[in-house]
């Protein structure tokens, strides 16, 4: 069991974004950060081994001797790919068969448990996506595998997992955002 760790807006669009800076979607992420205050979902932390095993992983792909392979039809980030091959690596640490890009939810995973308990997304991620997996029951956990920080020798994986309230969270942003489209097509409707 993971100990629930506090976090901070900053902190969270690091797991999300990785340091780079872009289009952040403030809004997911402010309602993320809103479950993880409502014990909504949970939050922890793992290290997921050291910055020396991703760079080993990118040197042996840009010498050919991993070879990347197109896993969505997109062009494969060597760091990317690296990023799948430590999921993988600990998926299978728990004695759980991989899957890559494993479409759930209408959406793309780019690391997943076979029995799809365990999903894993790499690098820079949508934050919508947390609540979208967890909301299908097979779902036990949520992993964020972020592009190492600068001067930091560990990776962590940010597991998130349902915490005591999410269901009733989860239908009350549904409810919300229900009561907004509504809104929206009867002020058209009145135009």
């Amino acid at each position: 069991m993971l100990k629930n760790i506090s976090i901070d807006l900053n902190e969270l669009i690091y797991i999300f974004y990785s340091g780079y800076s872009g289009n952040y979607e403030y809004d997911k992420l402010n309602n993320l950060l809103q479950a993880l205050k409502e014990d909504a979902i949970n939050l922890g932390r793992l290290p997921t081994g050291t910055v020396a095993k991703y760079n080993d992983y990118l040197e042996k792909i840009y010498a050919n001797t991993i070879k990347t392979i197109n896993l969505n039809g997109a062009r494969q980030n060597n760091g990317h790919f690296a990023l799948k091959l430590i999921a993988a690596d600990y998926l299978k640490s728990l004695n759980l068969k991989c899957k890559h890009e494993v479409k759930l939810q209408d959406r793309l995973a780019d690391a997943a448990a076979e029995d799809l308990s365990v999903i894993i997304e790499c690098g820079c991620t949508d934050p919508g996506k947390i609540f979208n997996y967890l909301e299908k029951p097979s779902v036990k956990q949520v992993i964020i595998l972020p592009y190492p920080e600068p001067d930091n020798d560990n990776l962590f994986f940010y597991s998130f997992s349902r915490g005591e309230y999410f269901n009733e969270y989860s239908e009350a942003m549904k409810t919300i955002k229900f009561s907004k489209i509504k809104q929206i097509i009867l002020n058209r409707k009145k135009s």
